[in-house]
Order: structure tokens, then sequence, then C-alpha cells
């Protein structure tokens, strides 16, 4: 996955011609299926957050919402045992029509001609002697938006290449060296890769003008200089005594995608908050509030190995011999997971990628509003997530913005 924020909030786009292109629909009505794989995405989120937590001591960042759509795919390949897995360990309904139905509404009610574009990059690739089925691979193709394809695990360096100039076509470059050809082996069955590209415009612009170096307690004590950003005006605000926490929600344009900041009261908090993660990625009871915001620039880049996250949280079959994904290629047994990788990237400063604002008119005097606002400081480790129709996109922590 990879996003591009900016004061101005502008972010490249992947152009998706052969992974498709999702945009934000403004007008697009969810049906009872969809709930299934939005409840799930959340539930997934917080065990793929809390797992992560476990093998992490810095920055990270993660896109829930592109490998629960790897993972849907996977399980409409499995057969039996293999598939109940997926299934029960990552919340699917433990129905392959329902699971699809579900991906589907999601997908389509991530369309619209501006705004936004949402793009998953998620592709299976099966050793080049267990040729993947024609059938598997229209249906990755047409419901998932997605793809399967064979490769030749024992040219190494070949293969690695393969996989990360495909990464790197559908994301303009802007993910790169996802594999490396260490990590493969000759006999490797398959290796999943997985990403979201995301393009937006906060609603909210930030003024360049007003960003200086300011200080941010990185671990609640040690303080380091780091250039601070700053915006005034109505944001959806709440504040929980259960959780210790602030959360403030930023909007991209159009509205329908936000970024949660959740901000622990307390500068060393964040650790008691993501042991709560469930409590934090869900739907807040926010009220619209006059805000000054502080908030840093930072950049993130993550490579995170979701077979680790798999088998922490139950799952095993899937990556043994005893493996059946008979739907994708083989026969019970001749196909297993090797490596499920997937690569997130993340820059929130004042330069956009594509379209970079020109306009510095978003700071507005006090004055100017008949109450005081509050301020939201982020000058310490914090979580955020970025969500839409309450399905988590992606999600991740600051510890220090400097790294």
């Amino acid at each position: 996955m990879a996003f591009d924020v900016s004061e101005s909030a502008s972010i490249p786009l992947l152009d998706g011609t052969s992974a498709g292109s999702f945009p934000l629909s403004k007008s697009a009505s969810l049906i009872p299926v969809h709930h299934y794989f939005r409840s799930g995405n959340q539930m997934w989120a917080a065990d793929m957050y809390k797992e992560q937590t476990k093998n992490e001591r810095s920055n990270f960042l993660m896109s829930p919402f592109a490998a629960q759509l790897l993972l849907a795919l996977t399980q409409s390949g499995a057969k039996s045992d293999t598939a109940l897995e997926l299934q029960t360990k990552l919340h699917f309904p433990l129905d392959d029509r329902t699971i699809r139905a579900g991906v589907t509404e999601c997908l389509n009610f991530l369309r619209s001609p501006k705004d936004f574009q949402i793009i998953p990059v998620n592709k299976i690739y099966v050793r080049h002697n267990l040729r993947v089925k024609q059938e598997f691979k229209q249906l990755a193709n047409a419901e998932y938006k997605a793809d399967a394809d064979n490769v030749d695990f024992s040219q190494k360096v070949t293969a690695a290449k393969v996989m990360n100039d495909w990464v790197a076509v559908h994301t303009r470059n802007q993910i790169q060296d996802v594999v490396s050809a260490e990590q493969l082996r000759t006999n490797v069955g398959a290796v999943m890769v997985s990403g979201l590209y995301f393009q937006g415009r906060w609603d909210k612009q930030f003024s360049k003008q007003l960003t200086k170096m300011e200080d941010f307690f990185k671990d609640g004590v040690d303080v380091v200089k780091v250039p601070m950003m700053h915006v005034q005006g109505y944001f959806q605000y709440c504040k929980s005594a259960t959780l210790q926490t602030k959360f403030l929600e930023m909007p991209f344009k159009g509205g329908q995608v936000s970024m949660i900041v959740a901000l622990p009261l307390t500068k060393d908090g964040l650790h008691a908050l993501e042991e709560k993660a469930d409590k934090v990625l869900c739907k807040m009871k926010f009220k619209e509030e006059l805000i000054n915001l502080t908030l840093p620039k930072f950049q993130l880049e993550k490579c995170t190995d979701l077979k680790k996250i798999l088998m922490q949280r139950g799952i095993q079959t899937l990556f043994s011999n005893q493996a059946d994904l008979s739907g994708i290629a083989g026969k019970k047994g001749e196909l297993s997971i090797e490596l499920i990788l997937q690569k997130t990237a993340v820059r929130i400063d004042e330069e956009g990628a594509t379209t970079p604002s020109t306009t510095d008119t978003t700071h507005i005097e006090s004055s100017l509003f008949k109450t005081q606002p509050k301020d939201f400081i982020v000058d310490h480790p914090f979580m955020f997530y970025v969500s839409t129709d309450e399905i988590i996109l992606y999600a991740g922590r600051v510890l220090d913005p400097r790294k």
C-alpha cells in the first residue's frame, strides 16, 4: 500500500490498468452482505494490529483491507479444512459465495469519477510447473480485481524482479522491492504480494507557511525536533475516558474517506492504548468541535510478513503440506503458501507528488469564531488509521516522526 498525503493532501495516483481502479462513490448504497465484510474487516484489523505490535518496536504501517482482499481470494481457491480455517480465523462468513458477494459490493462501493481513488494491488505467484487454473485467474481478475500467475522460483533473481516490477508498475514506482531473491527457495510453492494505493486531498488543507520545527516526545521523555503542520477549523472530535485517548477525524475531499488520529492523553500512553486496538479501530461517537490542530509531518515505509501474523492467529494449514489449494492449482497437498508479503508506504508533508496545492488560505483566525477552539496537539506517540464506511483501509502508529 502506498499513499502520499501533504499539507495539500495530494497523493500520487496509480493508473491501475490491469489491477483495477476503484474510486469512491458518493451515492453508493450498502446491502446486508456488505456488513459481513465490513465487520470482519474491523475484527481482522484489530487482530493484525495487535500481532504487529508483538513483532515491531518502531513505527509501522499496514493495510488490513488489502490483506483481507488477498486472503478472501485465497479462500476462494481453498477447499475443505484449509478454507474453513481461513474463514473462521479471518472473521469471514462460512460461505464463499457470501464472501465474494461482500467483496464485490465493497469494491463497487469504492467507485466514483473523482475525489478519491483506492486501488488494491494483490497477486498470487505459483511455481512454474503447477499451472494456475484458468477459472481461478478469471475469478481473481473479475471479482477481486487481483491477479494470479506462474513464475519460476528456481530463477530467484528473475522471479523477484518479475514480482517487484509488477508491484512497481501498479503503484507508479511508489512501492518497490517487496521481495528479495534471498527470500525465495527453489521448491517454493506460492508467494503472495499485497498492497493498497490511495489518492486524495485533505478537506481542510494545511498552510505551508505555518509549518515549523517543534518538540515531539518520542517516548514520553526524550524530546526531538520535528516539522509540525498547523490548521484551524471544525473537525469531528471525541475524548474517551475509558481509553484515555482523544480522537480526531480528518476528512479527505468528498467526505467519504477520513484519517482518524488516536492520541493518548498521556505522553507515554500508547502501549496501553494498543492493547485495546479492537476498541480503537471502530466507530467513535464524534462531535463537531472547533480545533487547533498540530500534526507532525512523517514518512513510513514497511514490509510486513503476513505469514508470521497469520500463523500467530492460528492459521497453520495454509502453509503446510496438508493445504488444499486445488481451486488455485494442482491437487490437495501439491501447493502451499511460502510467503505473504505486504509493502506499505505513506508520506505526510507539504508536497503533493502529483498536484500539490498552491493555496495557503486555510488558517482562520479564532476571532472569526464564537467559540474557543480546543487544542489537538500531536506531540507524542499516536495511532492512526484511514477508513471509509467503517472499512479500515490502513492503520499504523508513529513513535518518532523522523524515522
